[in-house]
């Protein structure tokens, strides 16, 4: 019962499908918090001190211990408000995989059977989503957003996660591991290319960058021997992956032509909204650069500040378009706590030749505001260590 309870559980956290409470009628705080009494009664009762080693964990405690110690020493000289809706998220994500942790650590097959399963129902309510959302664009909006305007024609798949770049990294990642889970397969084939599909819509160029490191190690695999049916398979992956970014969006759109936008569209045609938000993009940094003062850098607001200080003293419209530069003003010179931890990620990465994972990672802390409170990144922290956990077992059972 445990397991089933922790598969939904799952599924809800890595989807965020609490954005469709609507649909169930009960308040998204109330499926927020169930969520997290959940994961944390679970967390507990499956306690154990390996659950303090692990990576993710000592990440969100440093972020938490550094906006706390932040927040006392800010609030003696200002009047910020104060914001935990970040923090909340990031316990949330650190108490379902150490849930998860604790229940799969010894049982390599199981943890594979599991995410595999997943990780394919993910997919299927994934493309349930898209389908809705690319037709009935405002109707699926104003369902997870009460707050939602229409902005005219850039129309982005972004389902639950809400940004269409958040949106891509994820479903990215979601088909790396089951790539890597799989392996080439006609099951993970299908897979990757339904993945590249709804990337495409999402019109994220980002993501365009997250495909091609993704599948680099696979290219490999299947250049490495040279027989007439393996260069038949890429030959015709590739052509397939070609078509697939030269497809225009409105091949799909019929009537609504002037409505989609796609990967394709934004990288290959002229778009003003494209260069627009090229700009703005340009512009965030530079704002968080500037943002970036001694003061700050030696006291700076910390999570529970930070939006409330970005709004009143830097007046910016968009926050610093990487993690790095958001987190640089969040956190100031004590950014090096919480990065040190991604850096003993890169070493375990390498250990588990699961490098590529951890490019994702990098690439999405480069180019998105706040990824580090995303679920996305707590599960390659997770993947890495629950791969790392399993060959350190193999080596002391060889042993």
């Amino acid at each position: 019962m445990e397991k089933i309870i922790n598969y939904i559980v799952g599924i809800i956290v890595l989807t965020n499908l609490y954005y469709l409470n609507n649909l169930i009628g009960i308040p998204r705080d109330v499926l927020i918090i169930l969520t997290f009494l959940i994961s944390l009664f679970y967390f507990i009762r499956n306690w154990s001190n390996k659950i303090l080693s692990l990576l993710g964990v000592k990440f969100t405690l440093s972020l938490f211990l550094l906006s706390l110690i932040l927040f006392s020493l800010n609030s003696l000289f200002f009047e910020y408000e104060f914001y935990s809706n970040d923090m909340l998220r990031i316990f949330l994500y650190t108490f379902y995989f150490g849930w998860t942790f604790s229940l799969y650590k010894d049982n390599k097959e199981h943890f594979q059977k599991y995410l595999i399963r997943l990780l394919e129902l993910i997919l299927i309510i994934v493309i349930i989503m898209t389908y809705f959302e690319y037709f009935l664009y405002d109707s699926f909006k104003i369902l997870i957003s009460e707050e939602f305007i229409d902005l005219g024609n850039d129309r982005r798949i972004a389902l639950t996660f809400m940004d269409a770049n958040s949106c891509a990294g994820a479903i990215i990642v979601f088909s790396f591991l089951y790539l890597n889970l799989n392996g080439i397969s006609f099951k993970s084939l299908f897979y990757f290319i339904i993945s590249l599909l709804i990337i495409n819509l999402t019109g994220s160029r980002m993501g365009f960058i997250l495909i091609a490191i993704s599948i680099l190690p696979y290219l490999k695999v299947i250049f490495s021997k040279f027989n007439i049916g393996k260069i038949a398979l890429s030959t015709g992956l590739m052509v397939m992956f070609g078509l697939l970014f030269s497809i225009n969006s409105n091949f799909f759109t019929f009537e609504k032509k002037e409505l989609s936008i796609s990967i394709f569209d934004r990288m290959f045609t002229e778009d003003e909204k494209s260069a627009a938000s090229t700009d703005q993009r340009i512009e965030s940094i530079s704002n968080g650069f500037k943002a970036s003062t001694l003061s700050n850098l030696i006291l700076p607001p910390g999570n529970f500040y930070f939006r409330s200080k970005w709004e009143r003293v830097v007046a910016a419209r968009h926050y610093p378009h990487s993690s790095f530069i958001y987190m640089l003003v969040e956190y100031g010179i004590y950014l090096l706590w919480p990065l040190f931890f991604t850096y003993l990620l890169y070493k375990k990465s390498k250990q588990t030749k699961l490098k590529i994972l951890f490019f994702l990672l990098m690439v999405e802390l480069l180019f998105l505001p706040n990824t580090v409170y995303y679920s996305t990144i707590f599960l390659i922290f997770f993947y890495i260590e629950m791969q790392y956990e399993f060959s350190r077992n193999f080596t002391l059972l060889k042993e």
